[in-house]
């Protein structure tokens, strides 16, 4: 959405780095072509939401450890033409996981409770519809 994007542009400015951070509608068809395009010199790397992140991890050159687990790819990174494909959403379950096992009631963790309430207080609903994007992070200006 544009207040992730104008976050993440501001992130890019605050760190140096020359780049914006656009958000790319594409239809199922066009998803190959789409994420071939990341090898582009000019493309930093990319965000896939649901429903891409499976079968965009076949297209990658290389997984992370956790994306090979997983089965998914959630960002994209380069080395040279080459795409590596990640999975962010592992390290956050992992953390939150972390966090709501800490949590106990009457000496016990209560897991689900935590999970539950901390999936609420950031407003996430279990009927959400995902509307499917890709998120290119690409060089402003072309380096020669």
């Amino acid at each position: 959405d544009m207040t992730g994007r104008k976050i993440i542009d501001r992130a890019f400015d605050s760190l140096g780095i020359d780049a914006r951070y656009e958000l790319v509608d594409k239809p199922l068809i066009e998803l190959a072509e789409t994420v071939n395009g990341l090898r582009d010199a000019e493309t930093l790397g990319a965000n896939i939401t649901v429903p891409y992140k499976e079968r965009v991890a076949p297209m990658m050159d290389r997984l992370s450890e956790d994306a090979h687990a997983t089965g998914a790819v959630d960002t994209v990174t380069r080395e040279g033409s080459k795409l590596i494909g990640h999975n962010a959403d592992v390290a956050g379950f992992r953390k939150a996981l972390k966090r709501a096992v800490a949590v106990t009631r009457e000496g016990r963790p209560y897991l689900i409770d935590a999970m539950l309430m901390q999936l609420d207080r950031r407003g996430v609903r279990t009927e959400q519809t995902w509307h499917p994007q890709i998120s290119i992070a690409a060089s402003r200006t072309r380096k020669v």
